[in-house]
């Protein structure tokens, strides 16, 4: 079994593993990873685990891990954290045309501001940090994006955020309601873990 004392693991599992497998991607070899990493964790068979859902949609079990996906473009992410809530949101970094005025429809005005100070590509980061602190955010309490994209209530929560830009152009954000380390790790064909 896997341990979670004090930490967050975040597990990166790259899209080409599902291609390898079934020739397409497929939400069933997503779900049959996930079990397979959930079952590491509470020593259950994965296929066994029952996956609850809260008036949302959000998926949980009834125990004390917890834990919260995304996946975007190249790369699948699933995160388990004990004792705590967690949420985890994965961007690939594209270009944004009018960043600037995108930024203010959907952020704060301070942080809005602070995408237009720099160069051009720290704002399009800056933008892409705070788009996934408030999707992350709101993928923890469990509800809609646009009912918690504020990153005011957010900092208000009391929350741990971390960030983390990996594979070039990805950047994923970790939102916790328990300041821990976090470890971030890939999960690979063979079944090796590379930590």
């Amino acid at each position: 079994m896997l341990s979670l004392k004090k930490v967050i693991h975040v597990w990166l599992v790259p899209n080409e593993l599902f291609v390898r497998h079934n020739k397409k991607y497929s939400l069933t070899t997503s779900e049959v990873i996930f079990r397979r990493l959930l079952s590491q964790y509470i020593g259950q068979i994965a296929k066994k685990i029952p996956i609850l859902h809260n008036k949302y949609g959000k998926p949980f079990i009834d125990h004390q891990i917890k834990f919260n996906i995304s996946h975007r473009g190249d790369w699948h992410v699933f995160s388990f954290v004990r004792d705590a809530e967690i949420g985890v949101d994965v961007e690939c970094v594209q270009p944004i045309d009018d960043l600037f005025a995108f930024a203010k429809f959907v952020l704060p005005a301070d942080h809005a501001n602070l995408i237009m100070k720099g160069r051009s590509d720290v704002g399009l980061w800056r933008f892409y940090k705070y788009w996934t602190q408030c999707e992350a955010y709101s993928k923890l309490v469990g509800r809609g994006l646009f009912d918690f994209f504020d990153l005011h209530r957010i900092i208000s929560f009391n929350v741990y955020s971390k960030t983390i830009i990996f594979s070039l152009n990805y950047i994923l954000t970790v939102v916790c309601t328990k300041k821990m380390s976090v470890k971030v790790l890939l999960f690979e064909d063979n079944n090796q873990i590379l930590l």
